[in-house]
């Protein structure tokens, strides 16, 4: 009974084990589907990040190569907005000069009709003396009122003269007013055109700033990103050396189980074997005492 119990106790056991090894050998497996899947998302993350960062770098090479075009059209706008206020600056000291030269101009027009009004009067009254004179019986020399006939004409002439040449100093200062006046409305115009040119390119620039400060924050979460994906590969690697190590244990313990229910099937069949013999030896012992028994009474 003894043996008996005890081959039914290593066989609890053995049942024992086996489950134990199962269990072990399903964890193994399932941490090892575990980190098998987790290999899988971080390669696929992995790749992720390999596109990422060659979008990063072209982003950052394209911003830089579009904030230097911006830094030099800005260059170029501020240049040519200080060029045309140099200019209009000229342009309205060139139309100073001309409204001077053309009140001037005005102004000599005014006082040589007032000198051509004065040279006829006086050639008026040239004339009439010199009328009266040639109609006075008592007159026989008008040569002094002639004289004064021919300086008023002259005079007159000199007047008309100077009327002429200020009218034509007139219409030439309103030429050069209107062209000086052409000149500060165009420069004005440009100006206002280069004005505009200049806060498009600052807004550009503002722009290409803020996208260069996003493509270096793109580049630091890149950074930190590449960073906590080596820390989870690290990790990774780790769980899958210990899920190996699982693994070897399970099949190391499933072995185990294996070799042990070889010895257990031994012992069985060595059990077995007992019995067998040791029913054969009682059979042999009770035909030997019934061999005795029946010698003793022979004898008696």
């Amino acid at each position: 009974m003894h043996a008996r119990d005890a081959m039914r106790d290593a066989r609890a056991g053995q049942r024992h084990a086996s489950e134990a090894a199962r269990r072990a050998a399903h964890a193994a497996a399932a941490e090892g589907h575990r980190v098998a899947e987790k290999t899988q998302t971080l390669n696929h993350s992995f790749g992720e990040l390999r596109q990422n960062e060659m979008m990063v770098s072209s982003t950052r090479s394209r911003v830089s190569q579009i904030r230097d075009r911006v830094s030099r059209v800005l260059e170029a706008a501020e240049h040519t907005y200080e060029a045309w206020l140099s200019e209009l600056a000229m342009a309205r000291d060139w139309l100073a000069r001309a409204e001077e030269r053309l009140r001037q101009a005005a102004a000599w027009v005014d006082r040589a009709e007032e000198n051509v009004r004065s040279a006829r009067s006086e050639l008026g009254s040239a004339e009439s003396r010199l009328s009266r004179c040639l109609r006075d019986p008592d007159r026989s020399d008008c040569s002094g009122e002639e004289r004064r006939v021919e300086d008023a004409s002259d005079a007159l002439s000199t007047a008309v003269e100077e009327l002429r040449e200020a009218r034509a100093e007139y219409q030439a200062a309103q030429i050069e007013y209107q062209a000086a006046q052409r000149r500060v409305d165009c420069c004005g115009e440009a100006v206002a055109i280069a004005d505009k040119a200049v806060a498009r390119s600052r807004q550009a620039e503002a722009a290409g700033l803020a996208a260069h400060h996003h493509a270096e924050m793109a580049h630091a979460h890149h950074n930190s990103a590449a960073h906590s994906l080596q820390l989870a590969s690290g990790a990774c690697d780790r769980q899958r050396s210990e899920a190996e190590a699982m693994h070897r244990e399970a099949r190391e313990a499933h072995a185990a189980v294996t070799r042990g229910a070889g010895h257990l099937q031994q012992a069985a069949s060595a059990h077995q074997d007992s019995e067998r013999h040791l029913s054969d030896a009682r059979r042999d012992m009770a035909e030997k005492i019934q061999l005795l028994r029946e010698f003793d009474r022979a004898t008696l």
